[in-house]
């Protein structure tokens, strides 16, 4: 595919495979911008319900308008007739590779980033999307903008899952109780350079994790009981949905501990604040 057209651009590199996608970087032929390029699978392509799939999961994507998921640009067919779409091409490194490189975050950086990513799932979840693969390797860390000494936080979107999420968590939402889960993972493992083991390999049924206090002193009372609380073993423990997370997250605030103890905790503690949650992390997921 390197140097061949798609559309109205020119493939350049290629950047990854996927389950059912590879994704390319690329060139528009006249504009000369940069943007990454996914096509549907030769093998799927010729499968109507995967073509349909890949379809109606861009026009969902298209739906979301939120500064930190990526902006889809263009859809069309390849002269073979797969279907591909075109979107914003992200720079900057993803938070797997910051981790290796540098170990945990501190808890201030932690809970950005898991606050920016929260808000953008949310975005996700309201048109019927659902990630499915929330993970360090999905996220990057873009560059900050000119004149600003923070790094960007925005959601880059790929590899996702079309839904229609019920209105109401447990067994009728398994997905969105799951990327719940999974966030909560994230936050963990940016804190701790841990990430917490699935019981047989599903989020709705976990094992309860080490203490993050106890692999990182750093770590907050306050802040260890909100990771705690977002990796509960029952989903039905869990924040109700993702809107409901990233509003924790972006307060600082711990969740509310059982009805029993509400007398002696009316006044909750801050956690460590975060910034505008409109502004900036990419969660790449190539898949």
């Amino acid at each position: 595919m390197i140097g061949q057209r798609v559309g109205r651009y020119r493939v350049v590199s290629w950047l990854g495979n996927g389950s059912r996608g590879v994704v390319y970087g690329a060139q528009h032929l006249l504009l000369g911008r940069d943007v990454a390029v996914k096509v549907l699978r030769s093998d799927l392509a010729v499968r109507p319900d995967a073509v349909q799939r890949f379809c109606d999961e861009v026009k969902a994507l298209c739906r979301v308008s939120h500064p930190g998921v990526a902006e889809v640009l263009d859809f069309g067919f390849t002269a073979p007739g797969a279907p591909y779409v075109a979107m914003e091409r992200i720079g900057g490194e993803t938070l797997r590779a910051r981790l290796s490189r540098a170990g945990p975050l501190r808890p201030a950086e932690a809970l950005r980033v898991a606050a920016q990513t929260a808000w953008a799932l949310a975005a996700l979840h309201a048109q019927g999307i659902v990630h499915c693969d929330v993970r360090a390797e999905r996220v990057w860390l873009a560059p900050p903008p000119a004149g600003t000494g923070d790094e960007a936080a925005r959601v880059c979107v790929g590899g996702w899952r079309h839904a229609q999420l019920p209105s109401r968590p447990g067994a009728g939402a398994p997905h969105a109780a799951a990327e719940i889960w999974a966030l909560g993972a994230l936050l963990y493992e940016m804190l701790t350079g841990v990430r917490p083991a699935l019981a047989g390999g599903s989020a709705c049924g976990v094992a309860a994790p080490a203490r993050p206090r106890a692999l990182n002193v750093r770590v907050g009372p306050e802040l260890e009981a909100l990771v705690l609380f977002l990796l509960r073993t029952a989903p039905a423990d869990r924040p109700a949905s993702m809107l409901d997370v990233a509003r924790l997250l972006n307060e600082g605030r711990r969740p509310r501990p059982p009805a029993a103890d509400t007398q002696t905790t009316t006044i909750q503690r801050r956690l460590p604040p975060t910034r505008d949650p409109s502004r900036s992390l990419y969660l790449h997921s190539i898949r």
